[in-house]
């Protein structure tokens, strides 16, 4: 077993309900070469009182307090502050196996100096597991950032959180691999530029992290202006990420994250249902016309095109059909 340092980076924010069994499942890893960071971002409830009593008893923990910015600046203090050879990143109403770093210090020994460890995650909802689908390789063996980020597009099992994979500390100090600060879309803009930069990638098939889908995070009847200010602030990170990617000299990584740009611009106009005529300014269709690839990406975007409206509607009817069948498999299960 190698005697890699890890460093768990927990940005923390009223979170007291769960906080607990978050904290909890990175004491007591079995394997004990670990700092653990939590980095209080203003929580008003007792989640600051939480961090300081389990970091009263453990002194592998270092509890940051800081004020209301958000969790890109909680992330960012934490990386600053962390002196691991490698980082893991959790929310802190996630959770991790208490096995998570012994399997990855097992898997850097036999691959010293990886940069990235693409691990896997299961999402919890209502006491049902959801897991979803990840890359599929023939050799569990290193390969670029880029090479792998064409697999996970190629086989449509894009994942982007960030605690999805576990970093090489130095890979991101010296690429300067911070989160930008404000943004509500991070995960996106951040993950497909650090998959660029990576020369060594690989995948494990463990089970590393569990996450709580909380009902609040799956309501449709979030504030129609917090829907748009989400909105805004994707659409701005899709036009930043277009300027990166027509940069690519591989054609064909260009060609997909391109066509995936698209494809996140409709969810985004979904999800901010920005068919309004108080929202026409955010529709931009030189941009998708620029940037659909293939054939059913395009036909979708001639479709937006004759009427986004429309356009919106059928993607709404789609997602009542999804429920739908989803319940019926669900009951039959039960049944």
């Amino acid at each position: 077993m190698c005697n890699k340092k890890f460093s768990i980076i927990v940005p923390v924010y009223n979170t007291e309900e769960y906080l607990g069994k978050c904290i909890g499942s990175l004491i007591n890893q079995t394997y004990s070469n670990i700092e653990i960071i939590l980095v209080n971002d203003g929580s008003t409830d007792n989640s600051a009182k939480i961090c300081d009593e389990y970091a009263d008893k453990d002194k592998r923990i270092l509890v940051l307090h800081e004020p209301n910015e958000g969790a890109t600046a909680s992330i960012n203090k934490g990386l600053r502050q962390s002196t691991g050879d490698y980082i893991i990143f959790l929310d802190s109403d996630d959770y991790i196996d208490y096995q998570s770093c012994e399997v990855f210090a097992s898997i850097i020994k036999k691959h010293p100096g990886i940069e990235m460890i693409n691990s896997k995650s299961k999402s919890i909802f209502n006491e049902q597991i959801i897991v979803p689908t990840h890359v599929n390789l023939e050799k569990n063996m290193p390969i670029s950032g880029p090479e792998y980020l064409k697999l996970m597009l190629k086989q449509n099992r894009f994942w982007m959180p960030i605690w999805y994979n576990i970093y090489k500390r130095s890979f991101l100090i010296e690429n300067n691999f911070y989160l930008k600060v404000g943004i509500m879309a991070y995960d996106f803009q951040w993950t497909p530029r650090v998959f660029l930069a990576a020369k060594s990638v690989v995948s494990s098939e463990f089970y590393h992290h569990f996450r709580h889908v909380r009902t609040d995070s799956m309501s449709r009847t979030v504030d129609l202006n917090h829907r748009i200010k989400r909105a805004e602030n994707h659409i701005a990170t899709c036009f930043e990420l277009e300027k990166i990617f027509d940069d690519l000299h591989d054609i064909d990584l260009r060609w997909l994250l391109k066509d995936k740009l698209v494809h996140y611009y409709f969810y985004i106009f979904h999800y901010g249902k920005l068919y309004r005529d108080s929202t026409r300014h955010l529709i931009n269709k030189q941009f998708l016309k620029n940037n659909a690839m293939r054939k059913i990406t395009k036909f979708c975007v001639l479709f937006f095109c004759v009427s986004n409206r429309l356009f919106y509607f059928g993607v709404e009817m789609l997602y009542i059909l999804r429920r739908l069948v989803k319940y019926k498999v669900l009951k039959k299960f039960k049944d």
